[in-house]
């Protein structure tokens, strides 16, 4: 995370997060070699990324956030042998005020 002030009473930041996560292999909880390629996956990495800027004091903020930059496919929730995919690159514009 990294923020910087840009005036008196702006200010900017940006900070970039990457998650790895290693292979996985089902063997002790597969009873059949359906099973376990079905608990099986292979290691991926996420990188997200988050650029904002406003006022010193917090009041607001407007932000540009991406999720999965690099777009790897990978899935979750293995356990009950019914995946999740991933979710795929994206991007949003976050505005927000505080009171």
């Amino acid at each position: 995370r990294y923020e910087w002030q840009l005036s008196s009473s702006l200010g900017a930041g940006t900070q970039v997060s990457y998650s790895w996560r290693d292979d996985i292999y089902g063997e002790d909880t597969a009873l059949t070699p359906l099973a376990y390629a079905a608990y099986s996956v292979e290691s991926y990495g996420i990188v997200n990324a988050r650029a904002w800027i406003g006022p010193v004091d917090g009041n607001w903020e407007l932000a540009l956030v991406g999720q999965n930059l690099a777009d790897s496919g990978y899935w979750t929730d293995l356990g009950s042998l019914v995946g999740t995919p991933s979710l795929p690159l994206s991007y949003a514009i976050e505005a927000s005020y505080r009171w």
